[in-house]
């Protein structure tokens, strides 16, 4: 088999979308470290007939990185929904059902998408999806939108002639998507580092607005604020985030029991930790676990590790 070039798909798909850049190959397989099959594209669905369906038959190992630019679109996973909104990437594993659409009155959805096979890739996505869930928050702005625009737009441009040349760009996206959702805090006023630093480690403890102000030294008000200002959400949004990507890092990587993960991660009732986190992960701790697992990342690994 010699490298083959991707058109595109079926005519009644394609009446769905406005694609406006794609580019795709498929490879001889040589290695399991090298993709067999490498696919980009800035797509706009503007139709409810757009529907792209992994729920039951699955190609092998490959995974997708996408992110919205503008617009709304639905993903399911497993048996639970959720919402991807403009700067909110979706991270899919073919090791995972999963299904992506527009539903029905929905304005059109345009996304940015990377999608690759290869052992080296499917590592560090799920590296990724275990910190930080299929659809985290990145922006528009981020390294990871701004590199899959960049690809996308090269390889509408040239020809890829073999895998190696296909896993160079694989590599740069995922680093991208590592160095957006893995990456440290940014410096921010010493007031509000002070409140971060704090609820970091009392995240099992009772922790409100006042609280947070006053270990800040400012006014609720002033700290609300400055905080808003500093971090890019509200203090109790941000509270709730750093909950939920605890529990996900224990979820993964500890053999605490759920209830106990959700004592610690300060949710004091276990349906109400379930409730945030399906609307966070779009599946429950105890689906997300059992993904994790099952898919080979071993227990204590640091996901934010550094190569």
């Amino acid at each position: 088999m010699r490298t083959q070039k991707i058109t595109y798909w079926d005519s009644a798909h394609r009446e769905s979308l406005v694609v406006l850049a794609i580019a795709g190959w498929v490879f001889p397989a040589t290695s399991e470290d090298l993709p067999r099959q490498l696919m980009c594209g800035h797509e706009t669905a503007r139709a409810a007939t757009y529907l792209v369906d992994h729920s039951e038959c699955l190609p092998p190992d490959f995974g997708i990185i996408g992110v919205t630019v503008s617009g709304r679109g639905m993903i399911r996973l497993d048996e639970c929904e959720v919402t991807v909104g403009p700067g909110q990437a979706f991270l899919l594993d073919s090791a995972r059902p999963y299904r992506y659409w527009l539903p029905e009155g929905w304005p059109p959805w345009e996304f940015l998408y990377f999608l690759s096979s290869g052992e080296d890739f499917q590592h560090h996505l799920r590296l990724c999806l275990a910190s930080a869930g299929p659809t985290p928050a990145v922006g528009i702005g981020s390294p990871l939108a701004q590199t899959i625009d960049r690809v996308v737009q090269e390889l509408t441009r040239i020809e890829l002639l073999d895998a190696e040349a296909a896993a160079l760009y694989a590599y740069e996206v995922v680093m991208a998507l590592r160095r957006t959702v893995l990456a440290p805090a940014p410096v921010v006023a010493v007031p509000v580092q002070a409140a971060l630093d704090y609820l970091q480690s009392h995240l099992a403890d009772e922790l409100n607005v006042a609280s947070l102000a006053q270990v800040a030294g400012l006014s609720r008000a002033h700290f609300t604020r400055l905080f808003q200002r500093e971090v890019g959400c509200a203090p109790v949004t941000y509270v709730m985030r750093q909950r939920l990507h605890q529990a996900c890092a224990l979820l993964a990587h500890s053999n605490l029991s759920i209830q106990a993960i959700s004592a610690h991660c300060g949710f004091t009732e276990v349906t109400y930790f379930y409730n945030r986190f399906k609307r966070m992960c779009g599946c429950t701790p105890r689906h997300f676990r059992l993904h994790i697992r099952n898919d080979g990342i071993p227990l204590g690994m640091d996901a934010s590790t550094k190569l």
